[in-house]
């Protein structure tokens, strides 16, 4: 299977986000529009037709590259709606670009249950109060305080409002 480097202007991105959204794997962290906010200029590891994919968020300091993962950017690695091998999953490991690189992978792309790290998933598929309810009491008083503080959400800000905000917070971002 030939797996090549795609540049972040030659990449398909219908076919990309496509095999993201089939992938077994699949995550917002991965889709196309996220990445162009979170790593700019991010390249990919891609087989032909895009079956097999890894986003790869690549820097550059002093001319070279390196692959770092992202600020709200959870999980990243290979994806696909077919099985990832070992064997696989090695001949992508040696194709990333650079002399460094640090991701955290989907659990899809774990073969050793060291690299494994803690992940929690919440399924909102159901109601907001049915989700509520299973939260601690804790976390449902720190809620109602919340409310009651008079704090506005807004869900018309902008990946880039929350950005420019983490920058602004996290000078190095």
């Amino acid at each position: 299977m030939i797996i090549r480097l795609i540049k972040h202007k030659d990449i398909n991105k219908t076919l990309y986000d496509q095999c993201i959204l089939d992938a077994r794997q699949s995550t917002i962290y991965a889709m196309s529009w996220y990445l162009d906010t979170v790593a700019p200029g991010w390249q990919l590891l891609a087989t032909y037709g895009y079956s097999y994919v890894m986003p790869l968020p690549v820097k550059k300091k002093l001319g070279i590259p390196y692959v770092l993962q992202p600020l709200m950017c959870q999980q990243l690695g290979i994806f696909s709606e077919e099985e990832i091998t070992k064997e696989l999953y090695d001949d992508f490991m040696k194709r990333i670009p650079g002399v460094y690189c640090l991701l955290q992978l989907n659990s899809g792309n774990v073969f050793d249950q060291n690299e494994l790290r803690p992940n929690y998933v919440l399924d909102i598929r159901p109601d907001y109060e049915t989700i509520r309810d299973k939260y601690h009491n804790n976390t449902r008083n720190d809620l109602k305080k919340i409310e009651k503080s008079g704090l506005i959400t807004d869900d018309q800000t902008g990946a880039a409002e929350v950005l420019k905000l983490l920058k602004e917070q996290s000078p190095n971002y």
